[in-house]
């Protein structure tokens, strides 16, 4: 009789939508464990805050980060110069990686009638770093000018 009256008095405890899905849950293990196991159980499964600045660190400073960078910063510069005003206007360089440069393109169709120019973009993109880039990749994307 017990457990069903602590049932009862954990539903009317939780009004509908007034508690987070973390406080619900707290609520449960308070019920099975107690206050301070709750507590520790709640926060040893709560994602704790890192700095932006670890992450930039991290993810978008590494080494050969760096260059890709600071060459697609150049390419996007220099991109109506490099690939010619027709070209520029549907593309954008996204990305280089492992010498593959991802370029964004405005609608799919134009994917197949820019993949039998793919060596113009790998030489324009040489002319800024020498031989940094191999191959291109068009996906679709919003293009942003």
């Amino acid at each position: 009789m017990k457990k069903s009256a602590e049932k009862e008095n954990f539903s009317l405890r939780i009004p509908a939508r007034s508690y987070g899905k973390r406080r619900i849950r707290h609520n449960l293990l308070a019920l099975w464990y107690g206050n301070e196991r709750a507590d520790v159980e709640i926060a040893a499964h709560t994602c704790q805050p890192e700095p932006i600045a670890n992450i930039i660190d991290k993810v978008l400073l590494e080494p050969d980060q760096r260059n890709n960078i600071s060459v697609i910063a150049g390419l996007q510069t220099h991109w109506k110069e490099l690939v010619g005003g027709c070209f520029s206007a549907y593309t954008n360089p996204k990305s280089l990686r492992d010498g593959k440069l991802v370029v964004e393109v405005k609608h799919s169709v134009l994917i197949a009638e820019l993949a039998p120019s793919k060596d113009l973009f790998i030489a324009a993109v040489n002319k800024i770093s020498a031989n940094i880039c191999s191959d291109v990749i068009f996906t679709v994307g919003a293009i942003r000018k």
